[in-house]
Order: structure tokens, then sequence, then C-alpha cells
């Protein structure tokens, strides 16, 4: 018999798990890549691994410029792609534990999006990115202890970042 505790966290499994699914459908994925989605994700929140984060959707008017600048300008890999024509549609990126959704068009939401992604070396990131795409600014550090540059995507979504300040 199932504890309490185990109980609440196969509830607390249900949506992550099914959300997975979707995911696996719209991309693409046959029944071996949603059925792999399905386990995996159960098996991952069952274990206790987190299935909580926050993942920002940004806007963008074209997806297959968003994906070329995201892929080929700042190093991201695409995780998951849900287009019939390359240019609407969602697409989830990923770069370490850093994760991002498009969605072309989006609809119902604000524009011009800022997104703050937190580095362990914003001078590493500032280096490999402004030699591929264009930058606002040069790295900088805060008063409130932070060292920082942001870029513009396509969309005009700002990308903030952030790394501890150099010492």
């Amino acid at each position: 018999m199932p504890s309490l505790r185990t109980e609440g966290r196969r509830q607390a499994c249900l949506f992550p798990v099914g959300r997975l699914a979707f995911e696996a459908v719209e991309g693409g994925a046959g029944w071996s890549g949603i059925v792999k989605a399905l386990f995996f994700g159960a098996v991952e929140c069952m274990l206790g691994g987190s299935m909580e984060r926050a993942i920002p959707i940004l806007p963008a008017d074209d997806l297959a410029a968003a994906k070329g600048f995201y892929v080929n300008g700042l190093g991201f890999r695409v995780t998951f792609e849900a287009t019939k024509d390359g240019r609407t549609g969602l697409m989830g990126l990923e770069r370490g534990t850093i994760r991002l959704t498009i969605d072309s068009p989006m609809r119902g939401h604000g524009r011009n999006a800022c997104v703050a992604l937190e580095v362990d070396d914003a001078d590493a990131y500032y280096r490999e990115w402004s030699a591929r795409v264009a930058v606002l600014r040069a790295p900088m550090d805060e008063a409130w202890g932070a060292r920082t540059f942001d870029l513009l995507d396509p969309a005009g979504n700002t990308i903030f970042v952030m790394g501890p300040a150099v010492q």
C-alpha cells in the first residue's frame, strides 16, 4: 500500500509528466518517443527529482530567425520544435541548465520581454557571444554585486546576462 507521501508525490507528478508527453507529441515524436517521455519523466519525478522550474516563453516574429540567433549565435540546442512552416510554432531551447521556449507568433501576451540568465562567468559568455552576435554593452560590475551585460534577440526581447562581480 503506498504511503500518503508516495501518493502525494504521484499526484504531484501527473501534470508535469503529462506535459512532457504533450511536448513529445507536439514535437512530432513517434510512440517510442512519447513512451520514453512518460516513463523517464515519471521515474525522475517519483524518485524525488525536481519537476519544478520556471521556463521563460519569449515571443518571436519568425521561428527560423529565432532558431538561427539562439542556436548559431548563442550556442543553445533545440529540445523540441513544433512547426508546420518553419516560421510559426513553438521551439524549446537549452544550454546547460538554461531553458527557454520561443513562441511565434505569441498572441495575447506582452511583447518586448526580458529574460535574465544567471551564469558563472559573464565575461566568458560576453567573449563567446559578442564574437557571433551584436551585444548592447560590455560587461560591467553593478552596485548590487553582479557583473552584467545585455543583448537583444531578433524579436526585440532583452537577454540580460548576470554573473558574479569581478573581484
